[in-house]
């Protein structure tokens, strides 16, 4: 089958008014969307795709912000055609929508089900792919973006990252924490001017991670993901650690050094190291 065919079967069924053939076309990019494929031909499509984050139900935006950050890992220049607004749905599908909370019982108990879980992982993990494969694409001198080379991309995404910053000072899902971490080691090598804007309130949120694993190691809870979210802490102080300036940072500073006394953090930094 040829892509014009390809091409013209999804157009017709992104526009379906059945949300299970709109969520399988918009889905199916993942799949064609590989690197060195020709942009030109899906440049099109592709607009579709960043208007459609707008779309009521959330397991579409899902399925969008799924598919885009494909794209944007392997086909980051067609996102220079995004909309500016493009950038505003994806700092509102970060945050926490208290609305999709809900509270269930399991016999005895009650539980809390988050229904915006899934695409509010989607969102970070576009973040952290934002980081690595659209940024970069950009023009970065001492912290500051040039405007006329970013084009607006750069500017909206900045946005997008500071609003991140704010957003994970709430967040306490074990796995959007872990994406967390990983975006800002990521960030410290990029540019560490972002993360020291607010290093004291990451400082206390790292800080709490630590405590908490601490604490359940002595009870021998900590469990598989918390071992995996506090490595992700402990790689992240390395990063930062790492950072110019940061010995004007006291609080992390004082933090970092204090933490490199506890046994697990030692342990950890030595495998980091052997690896």
């Amino acid at each position: 089958m040829k892509f014009d065919e390809v091409q013209s079967i999804l157009e017709k069924n992104l526009e379906s008014p059945k949300l299970s053939r709109k969520y399988i076309a918009i889905s199916a990019f993942r799949h064609f969307c590989a690197k060195n494929f020709p942009t030109e031909k899906i440049q099109k499509l592709v607009l579709t795709l960043f208007s459609m984050i707008a779309d009521a139900d959330i397991n579409i935006r899902k399925a969008v912000i799924t598919s885009l950050t494909t794209i944007a890992y392997n086909l980051p220049k067609l996102f220079k055609d995004a909309n500016p607004k493009f950038y505003d749905y994806i700092k509102e599908n970060l945050k926490i929508v208290a609305s999709l909370i809900k509270e269930v019982e399991l016999g005895p108990f009650k539980h809390k089900v988050d229904d915006g879980l899934p695409l509010r992982t989607s969102a970070y993990s576009f973040v952290e792919t934002s980081v690595e494969s659209l940024l970069p694409l950009h023009n970065i001198d001492a912290g500051l973006y040039n405007d006329a080379i970013l084009g607006g991309l750069g500017i909206d995404l900045m946005f997008v990252l500071f609003l991140f910053l704010f957003q994970i000072l709430d967040e306490n899902n074990d796995d959007i924490l872990i994406i967390c971490f990983h975006i800002i080691q990521k960030l410290c090598l990029i540019n560490p001017y972002i993360i020291l804007s607010i290093i004291d309130q990451i400082t206390d949120k790292m800080k709490v991670r630590v405590e908490k694993f601490a604490k359940n190691a002595v009870g021998k809870q900590e469990g598989d993901r918390n071992s995996d979210l506090f490595r992700a802490v402990v790689r992240c102080c390395l990063a930062i650690s790492k950072t110019p300036d940061i010995e004007t940072c006291p609080k992390f500073y004082d933090f970092f050094n204090e933490t490199q006394k506890n046994p697990l953090v030692v342990e950890i930094i030595k495998s980091l190291q052997a690896n």
